[in-house]
């Protein structure tokens, strides 16, 4: 059966265009007798047709270039008569054209390859396109300037680009450093002025401001970034990093950062947690400051600030980040704010009916005699709001009143309790038996033996990109 492909080419009727047709036939009869070398042939054909539409041969093309062992640089070479024949916009083709000159000719040649399309339209109005050449070049920048070693800011690079720094210089070091950079700049601003919500290019192109010493110039993209972004990650973490890095001072990077959390509670805790946090206790601190020294009360401001802390904790809890740092944290806003106003608790549990189930889940499930006390201190106040079983409530009560008054009154450390050794003393204080009381030696001797895999509890949060 004829296929119709009148969509094509032109209209007009020539024995030509019967030619086309016939070629076009013939190349789907080929690939379904898996004939692929006689289709490379007729593909070779038609891609020097300008008449041909490459949009619907698209699929032949790569169902022969899958099933052929061609090298590298015939895979590049064929792309670059398509590209150059058909002006295609099709990102597919020029990603994959991208790739394969990139492995066959290396990084430098590449560059140079790509520098004739940046002003070939429709080339040059492909935000995609221009996007990775810009990226090429600014790895090649990077490499040539001493800056770049081992670092990948790719995948699409890593197969040609993972050398000795001298083999770089020798290698892709045609040029100075500053042509690389023109290259690279260029480049992205083109194709961030087609479209800025590509998070990849716009992160590269603030790197390269940045590095200029263009702070201003980077701000000013990054908050256009974030003004279009419709809640986007990234464009909220290069403005908050910026914010945060070069206008400490300034209150503005305080409401992205809030955004930012609320979009990724779980997210790397040294990108918006702990400067958060670090915010807030200094906001603590003034006013603890100022009370002392006026004899003010604003302990509802300090109850605020612990507040919003334990905001932010108990999201990354009902996430499923129940790390020891962030379950310490945790505890230790709780029993601030229950000293300064227990009331104020009652709003941030009752809104949480499902989080007691999630502490009494992990409670049962984790080994840690400590990490359990501290989910039981939690299931305590958020209790009274949803499931949670205690195993023993004097026992947690206990735990309360000794934290509150090491945390709170002393202001310590959560980490100074000896958890094992005063859950035994309470155990020993209720009357029990001399067999329970051997079960519960026997059962702090268990619990000390996890203490050997509770490493983690003294680790700070881990660092990340």
């Amino acid at each position: 059966m004829t296929t119709d492909h009148s969509d094509e080419f032109p209209v007009k009727r020539s024995n030509y265009r019967i030619h086309l047709y016939t070629s076009i036939n013939l190349l789907h009869t080929t690939i379904l007798k898996g004939n692929y070398e006689l289709a490379y042939k007729i593909l070779g054909v038609l891609t020097k047709c300008p008449e041909v539409n490459i949009k619907y041969i698209w699929q032949p093309i790569l169902a022969v270039l899958m099933h052929l062992p061609l090298q590298d640089k015939n895979r590049a070479n064929f792309f670059d008569r398509v590209l150059f024949s058909h002006r295609s916009t099709n990102e597919n083709v020029l990603l994959e054209f991208v790739f394969y000159t990139l492995k066959s000719k290396g990084a430098d040649v590449a560059l140079n390859t790509f520098e004739v399309y940046l002003t070939t339209p429709p080339y040059s109005e492909n935000p995609v396109f221009l996007g990775y050449v810009g990226l090429l070049a600014y790895v090649l920048w990077h490499r040539c300037s001493g800056r770049l070693k081992n670092e990948n800011y790719s995948s699409l690079f890593e197969s040609t680009m993972e050398t000795s720094e001298e083999e770089n210089r020798m290698e892709v070091c045609s040029y100075e450093p500053k042509y690389y950079y023109t290259i690279a700049r260029q480049a992205l601003e083109a194709s961030l002025d087609l479209d800025i919500n590509n998070d990849l290019f716009l992160d590269t192109y603030i790197k390269l401001l940045v590095a200029n010493d263009e702070i201003d110039k980077a701000m000013s993209m990054a908050k256009k970034a974030f003004e279009n972004s419709d809640n986007r990650l990234m464009a909220h973490r290069i403005l908050l990093t910026l914010l945060y890095t070069y206008q400490g001072t300034d209150g503005e990077w305080l409401s992205v950062a809030k955004s930012y959390h609320q979009l990724d509670p779980v997210g790397c805790p040294e990108i918006t947690l702990l400067p958060l946090i670090e915010h807030y206790d200094a906001v603590i601190k003034r006013y603890s400051v100022a009370s002392k020294n006026t004899g003010n009360i604003v302990s509802h401001k300090i109850m605020k600030a612990h507040r919003s802390v334990l905001k932010m904790l108990l999201a990354r809890i009902e996430h499923g980040d129940v790390r020891w740092e962030i379950l310490k944290e945790t505890v230790k806003r709780i029993l601030h704010i229950d000293t300064l106003s227990p009331t104020s608790l009652h709003s941030l549990f009752s809104s949480r009916p499902y989080l007691p189930g999630l502490l009494f889940k992990h409670r049962q499930t984790d080994k840690s005699v400590s990490r359990q006390g501290l989910f039981d201190v939690i299931g305590q106040y958020a209790g009274p709001f949803g499931y949670y079983v205690v195993k023993d409530e004097y026992l947690t009560l206990n735990y309360i009143d000794k934290l509150k008054e090491v945390v709170v009154n002393k202001g310590g450390d959560i980490d100074d309790i000896p958890w094992e050794a005063y859950k035994l003393r309470k155990k020993k204080s209720l009357g029990k038996s001399e067999q329970s009381n051997n079960d519960s030696e026997s059962e702090g001797e268990s619990d000390a033996s996890y203490s050997t895999n509770d490493d983690d509890e003294s680790m700070e949060y881990e660092s990340c990109g």
